[in-house]
């Protein structure tokens, strides 16, 4: 008689880029009607094997270090004024999802009276692996690895609260470092207003003679903190030593954000001039 015998191996991969998740989130950032208070997300089987998806929502706001890079803050003071966390359900929490198959999740608000105005925002992670198999029979003393790779996506989902919004974003200063390779440009923000900035920031770089060096844009700038920085980078060897001229424009028309998201804000462009030595 062959006993069974079975060892699982599990090979915990958390892989956030799509091309490498296997299932997708559609769309990756959902805007709620207010009205409504819910809505829903097409959660993507890409991969040709069925997969098993757990849902789950968390906290996080987009934060920026020192040197200008963005990074998820889950325990900014900030964050829980603009967390949707406490407020939101999101079911079914669990799915089964065939290949080259899509299943939704739903999401509704259930706003209290604590809730401040705003727009508050949660993280949705969908965390898949492929469904496991029962393993037959084999021979007693074999052990027979099996390598389960758990992959997991992020979204994000936004609600407005409130019709007496404000939202504003102004550059006072840039900063510039070089390294071996880099030209650093850090653009210095001070937000203000009960709401974040969802917009974008670009940047044109002239030489002396107003000719354009580069260009570079930041179509995703979010700011919730009052006080940040934005960092963007260039190639060194394009700017030898010599006088410069950076033109800032920044505004919040993102034809990714439903125009009832839009706070009155007046788009502007502003220049600074600095020199590598």
């Amino acid at each position: 008689m062959i006993r069974k015998l079975s060892l699982y191996i599990l090979l915990a991969v958390i892989i956030t880029v799509n091309s490498y998740s296997q299932i997708s989130l559609v769309p990756s950032m959902y805007f709620i009607k207010p009205a409504s208070r819910s809505g829903s997300i097409s959660v993507i089987n890409t991969s040709s094997d069925p997969r098993e998806v757990d849902v789950y929502v968390t906290s996080g706001i987009i934060d920026y270090d020192e040197n200008g890079n963005a990074f998820v803050n889950p325990d900014s003071l900030t964050n829980l004024n603009f967390s949707l966390t406490p407020y939101i359900k999101v079911f079914p929490e669990r799915l089964i999802i065939p290949p080259k198959n899509e299943q939704k999740i739903r999401f509704r608000v259930y706003p209290t009276p604590d809730m401040p105005d705003g727009i508050l925002t949660a993280r949705v992670h969908a965390r898949s692996q492929p469904v496991v198999q029962q393993i037959d029979t084999i021979q007693e003393g074999v052990i027979t690895p099996k390598i389960v790779v758990r992959t997991e996506i992020v979204g994000v989902i936004a609600y407005k609260k409130g019709n007496d919004l404000t939202t504003g974003l102004n550059i006072p200063s840039i900063k510039t470092e070089t390294d071996s390779a880099n030209l650093k440009l850090m653009v210095e923000y001070q937000k203000s207003g009960n709401a974040p900035f969802l917009g974008w920031i670009s940047i044109e770089i002239q030489d002396s003679e107003g000719e354009t060096i580069d260009k570079a844009i930041n179509q995703y700038c979010v700011a919730y903190l009052e006080t940040g920085r934005q960092t963007f980078r260039f190639n060194k060897y394009n700017y030898p030593t010599g006088a410069y001229k950076a033109i800032i424009s920044v505004s919040n028309k993102r034809t990714d954000i439903p125009e009832e998201y839009w706070l009155s804000f007046d788009p502007f462009t502003k220049e600074f001039d600095f020199s590598i030595p």
